[in-house]
């Protein structure tokens, strides 16, 4: 695609010449002749570019059709060419063409599972066939037609062994059957919607192609393929139907968060502020009111609205659907009356070979519901199939999956219902814990965190930051990067600041600044999904201001110790908790307030005498306890806060060498470490399999 964009720019031709030329290419390569009256206006253009040229472009054609890509191609080309013009309108605007492996399994997966539960609904083959011949199949948004040319292939194939299972169709009937089909699918079976007259012309191509897989229909125009220019959020479907396949845009549509990142306001007139207001008050979209508006949510909403009695709905949008606070209210809308039947994870976003859109950097999941039938509404929600993928492509069996009931997740995460996006030997480990704390509290309910007190783009815009002390008043600003487990050191990366004594007043934060004058447990506020860990937390002392990529606990706002809350941040079971429903790479304020606490009973008698025994020994009397009160003694949370202590003592004596080391902590520290996550597992009563696990998915970069 990048050799394909970079002839564009070096023999200086129109993007219509361009497509003239891919056009006629696809139309050799397939055997037919293309309609001159579609290309007609290119034909003068076309005319002049360079044979070598036209060669070449052939060339990236062809090795494109030997890929596989076949009919994705006018699609694959049309996103090449138009990123080449169009680049930054098209990543403000969130749009990324639909890779054709993920454009397959998508359509595979939601019709052929329509299907087979039509099937299971209407015994009779004969009238299920009927039922199959009139399936409607909505893309909104459908861009270069990926989604709407796998559902021809899915629907042709499809069809065709229906009718030759069906005794009433004839051998003639069936011996054409390939191309008539394909032609009556593209007019009968599917629909387009897209903002973009293009996108539709484009559309209306690939599906053209797709049906010259089997004969030469004629000019794409002959096939009248249903493709309608409207605005999905704006104006609706334009008829219910029975299956809805998207890719939508990834695109906030609140004006001060995209002036924040620098983007251009999304669909320019479409979007006035004026309309913005509107759609927050259309009922359809209530679910999707918390926080920004994002436009993948109003696509959701849309297509569950537009769905009949029975049908299915599949969308690849990013992964913070499944856990973020603020899609929770669309999450329980989709687990209450649109029940998930699957979910594929694709969390990978750094590498983009490894990503499903290499020029976005996202982690997506493609997520699968069904509007029950009316006869099914009162039956419980099937179990949600969930899968997590290490590439851009489905590659894990579903053997290997997890399935959950929905009913469950309230066990999990009892205000934002998260979908987690664990294996089966996790969600085994969670039930466990489960099972052995019936009286699980929250750590929200014994502390809080509070995000950084400083913006350093505000700060630095004001005038209040410098790179030296340059008065005794400056305070040194500790920014993400500064914190390791246990230490905070010098930044990775970033140049050292302080505030200025004279400027401390300014900013929305200013009155917060009285935390720094306490110690406090700070973590970072941002990692990675695949770091080595995603909670890092450390002491701060006293006199240190925090930018918002910290998050911190001052005392005033812990009724546990710093210490404890330092050791259980640390933990590997804070960390594996925190995976299980880890969307995105934020540590917000309702994942730290959902991590879990065990039920506390004061037990002074046995922790004194506990204290004077070797570290084994009181182990074994911490088991003990746990399992004959039924709760844990807040003398082995405190134990836990004393370890964590030991092992500062050992960081701050620690001198780095590479950049790699403050990753990993010293062999000593490493040993106290072990033994404070065998106290955090014995205060929540867990055996030795479920910590085995615990610690493995803890300490993988999954």
């Amino acid at each position: 695609m990048q050799r394909l964009v970079a002839l564009r720019q070096h023999a200086e031709i129109s993007e219509s010449t361009l497509r003239s030329i891919v056009f006629r290419v696809l139309c050799a390569l397939h055997g037919v002749s293309p309609d001159e009256a579609i290309v007609q206006d290119c034909a003068q253009d076309a005319a002049s570019v360079p044979d070598e040229l036209s060669e070449r472009v052939a060339d990236i054609v062809r090795r494109a059709v030997a890929q596989g890509l076949g009919p994705f191609v006018l699609g694959a080309l049309h996103e090449g060419s138009s990123d080449f013009v169009h680049q930054a309108r098209r990543r403000n605007r969130g749009v990324y063409y639909t890779p054709p492996t993920i454009a397959r399994y998508m359509a595979n997966l939601t019709i052929r599972g329509w299907w087979a539960e039509t099937q299971r609904v209407i015994s009779e083959p004969a009238e299920a066939l009927r039922v199959l011949e009139s399936v409607r199949v909505l893309e909104p948004a459908c861009g270069g037609g990926a989604l709407l040319v796998a559902a021809l292939e899915v629907l042709r194939e499809l069809l065709l062994e229906g009718y030759q299972h069906v005794a009433t169709c004839s051998r003639e009937a069936i011996s054409r059957a390939p191309s008539a089909i394909a032609r009556r699918v593209v007019r009968h079976n599917l629909i387009g919607v897209d903002v973009d007259p293009l996108a539709l012309e484009v559309t209306a191509r690939s599906l053209w192609l797709a049906c010259c897989a089997t004969d030469k229909p004629g000019s794409p125009g002959a096939l009248a393929p249903s493709l309608r220019q409207r605005d999905f959020v704006l104006d609706g479907a334009p008829e219910r139907v029975d299956i809805v396949l998207g890719n939508p845009p990834y695109d906030a549509l609140c004006p001060r968060e995209r002036a924040r990142h620098g983007a251009a306001p999304r669909g320019g007139e479409r979007y006035t502020r004026a309309r913005l207001a509107a759609l927050r008050r259309d009922p359809d979209f209530v679910d999707a009111r918390g926080g920004k508006l994002n436009l993948y949510e109003l696509f959701l909403c849309r297509g569950a609205s537009a769905l009949k009695p029975g049908g299915r709905m599949t969308m690849i949008v990013p992964m913070g659907v499944l856990g973020d606070r603020q899609a929770a209210a669309l999450r329980a809308r989709l687990l209450d009356t649109l029940p998930p039947r699957t979910v594929d994870c694709f969390p990978q976003k750094d590498r983009a070979r490894d990503r499903v859109f290499a020029a976005a950097k996202i982690a997506t999941c493609v997520i699968q519901c069904e509007r029950p039938r009316d006869a099914d509404a009162a039956a419980p929600a099937p179990a949600i199939a969930i899968r997590s993928h290490p590439g851009g492509r489905p590659t894990t069996p579903w053997g290997q999956g997890l399935e959950v009931m929905s009913s469950a997740l309230a066990r999990l995460d009892p205000e934002g219902r998260a979908i987690p996006t664990c294996g089966r030997a996790d969600w085994r480990a969670l039930e466990r814990l489960l099972a052995r704390n019936p009286g699980l509290q929250r750590l929200g309910a014994h502390a809080r965190q509070r995000q950084g007190e400083l913006n350093e783009t505000v700060y630095r815009r004001r005038g209040a930051l410098t790179d030296a002390r340059r008065a005794p008043g400056d305070v040194e600003i500790l920014r993400g990067a500064n914190l390791t487990r246990y230490c905070v050191r010098e930044a990775s990366q970033g140049t050292r600041l302080f505030l200025r004594s004279d400027a401390r007043s300014a900013g929305a934060r200013a009155s917060r600044l009285a935390d720094h004058r306490a110690p406090r447990i700070g973590f970072q506020r941002s990692a990675p999904q695949n770091n080595f860990r995603r909670l890092i937390a450390a002491p701060i002392a006293a006199g240190l201001c925090c930018f918002d990529t910290v998050s911190y606990v001052p005392p005033s706002s812990s009724r546990l110790p710093l210490a404890v809350i330092l050791a259980l941040m640390n933990s590997a079971l804070y960390e594996w908790w925190f995976r299980l429903t880890s969307s995105n790479s934020k540590i917000n304020a309702y994942q730290f307030q959902n991590l879990p606490l065990p039920q506390l009973v004061e037990d002074r008698e046995a922790g004194a005498r506990a204290r004077a025994e070797a570290p084994a020994r009181r182990l074994a009397a911490l088991r003990a306890r746990r399992q004959a009160l039924g709760a844990s003694p807040r003398w082995g949370l405190e134990w836990a806060g004393e370890l964590a202590d030991a092992i500062v003592a050992i960081e701050a004596t620690r001198t780095l060498g590479a950049r790699r080391e403050r990753a990993a902590l010293a062999p000593a520290s490493a040993r106290v470490q072990a033994l404070l996550d065998d106290v955090v597992f014995a205060l929540f009563e867990l055996d030795d399999e479920t910590a085995a696990v615990i610690r493995a998915r803890a300490a993988s970069r999954a």
